[in-house]
């Protein structure tokens, strides 16, 4: 009987340390289980934050419909592109001090953007600010750097830093009237191609009524040049530097600038010309068919034709004016991409610049805004469009220039398009009017 109890209770044991065992190891299980929910539950919601879109900040030039719609287009493509990256393009005044107040003013509160889309003389002006992240180094490992023309990369240089990259060409190209070169007996297809040329028959395009006032001007020649557009182009072509960008130093007083200018003002006291503002585009006797000569932009070209479809075939296009065999050197303006040096996602930044300055965007906008392509690849089909004005413009792309990247430029405009009126006007020499520029200009940037 003791022998069954005992049996009984070690049964009664064994089965209680069996129950108790499963017990304990479906509690470990249960806790191991909640563990292992918690870590994925933790991985998801990192891998989450990981996938949350980068916001890019993009400013560009304009503010107007058409400009709005078309940088909205290209946006939404990019971001369809890179899902991992949104941007939010926002339109800046056309307007350089406004640009620049709202630049300041980006500074100051920290939301300076990711990219943005300068003019040529805000790489000076911007980039003496340190506003601008380096690009070398990103341009190096760039698959299309070798495909984009020299003068896109060298018109967004400052003090000799890769601070911008041209986008936009924007060239100022000397255009003649062949109809009226055949009215003064002057053959068409052998236009001027230098000084002494031009020279010669400006008096022969030129036409006076009984007073002697000019009612078609052989040439289009500025009374006022602030900017400097028209007169740099004649520096450069006589050896000129104007400005050592590199050194951020003036050298508008030597022998090829103060030639340049007294050509010009010589030109001027023939007085076969119309008192005009470069800047000022519909006010130009060209435009208005009262100038054999003009000096205009290639929209303004476009807006002539449309405006004059008679003479739609009768225009002709000159590349620079050369002398006693210097390189010509034509004028070519530019708007350009830049990187926020403050920018947080600078290579999003650079993905989003890569895709503005692709293939398929710079031909859309040679189409919609008639920018000639900064594109060697795409140069061969823009001449084929229009191989008369195309060939040409492409050679002030290449071979022009545009204002210098210095931070000064503004003041710089100030003193020296004053000199050009003063030449202009028969009220002082070239030489020196230019010095005294120099002195002025000198004497305002060391305070």
């Amino acid at each position: 009987m003791k022998k069954q109890s005992s049996k009984l209770i070690s049964l009664i044991l064994a089965i209680f340390m069996l129950i108790t065992a499963f017990s304990g190891c479906g509690s470990n299980t249960s806790a191991d289980t909640g563990n292992t929910a918690k870590a994925s539950a933790a991985e998801a919601s990192g891998a989450q934050e990981e996938q949350e879109p980068v916001t890019l900040q993009y400013w560009y030039q304009g503010t107007d419909k058409a400009t709005q719609v078309e940088m909205e287009e290209y946006v939404k493509a990019f971001e369809e592109k890179n899902p991992g990256i949104k941007v939010e393009a926002t339109g800046m005044s056309p307007v350089i001090s406004e640009q620049e107040t709202k630049l300041n003013a980006a500074v100051l509160s920290g939301t300076y953007p990711d990219v943005i889309h300068i003019v040529l003389a805000e790489v000076g002006t911007r980039g003496s600010l340190n506003d601008f992240e380096p690009l070398d180094s990103y341009i190096e490992k760039w698959a299309d750097k070798d495909d984009i023309f020299e003068s896109a990369y060298e018109m967004g240089k400052y003090a000799g830093k890769q601070v911008a990259i041209g986008c936009a060409p924007n060239p100022n190209i000397f255009v003649y009237r062949k109809d009226l070169f055949r009215e003064a007996g002057l053959d068409p297809e052998k236009p001027p191609k230098t000084w002494k040329e031009l020279e010669a028959v400006v008096d022969k395009l030129t036409k006076k009524d009984n007073k002697g006032n000019v009612i078609q001007a052989g040439f289009d020649l500025p009374s006022v040049d602030s900017s400097l557009v028209f007169t740099e182009p004649f520096m450069r072509s006589n050896g000129s530097m104007i400005i050592d960008e590199q050194n951020l130093k003036p050298s508008f007083t030597d022998k090829g600038a103060i030639e340049a200018l007294q050509f010009l003002g010589d030109l001027a006291a023939k007085k076969d010309y119309i008192a005009h503002d470069q800047q000022k585009g519909d006010e130009k006797p060209f435009m208005n068919k009262k100038s054999a000569i003009g000096n205009i932009g290639v929209n303004q070209v476009a807006q002539f034709k449309e405006n004059n479809p008679d003479l739609a075939d009768q225009l002709g296009y000159l590349t620079m004016f050369s002398n006693d065999d210097k390189p010509a050197v034509g004028f070519c303006g530019y708007q350009l991409y830049a990187m926020g040096e403050t920018s947080g996602h600078k290579e999003e930044a650079w993905k989003l610049m890569q895709y503005m300055l692709s293939k398929e965007i710079i031909q859309d906008r040679s189409v919609k805004k008639l920018f000639p392509p900064i594109r060697k690849s795409l140069e061969e089909d823009y001449i084929q469009k229009d191989p008369a004005l195309n060939s040409v413009v492409m050679e002030y792309v290449k071979n022009g220039k545009g204002k210098a990247t210095v931070p000064w430029i503004s003041v710089y405009n100030k003193y020296v398009s004053n000199s050009y009126e003063v030449v202009i006007n028969q009220k002082g020499s070239a030489e020196k009017a230019l010095k005294d520029a120099e002195i002025a200009l000198l004497k305002e940037i060391s305070k």
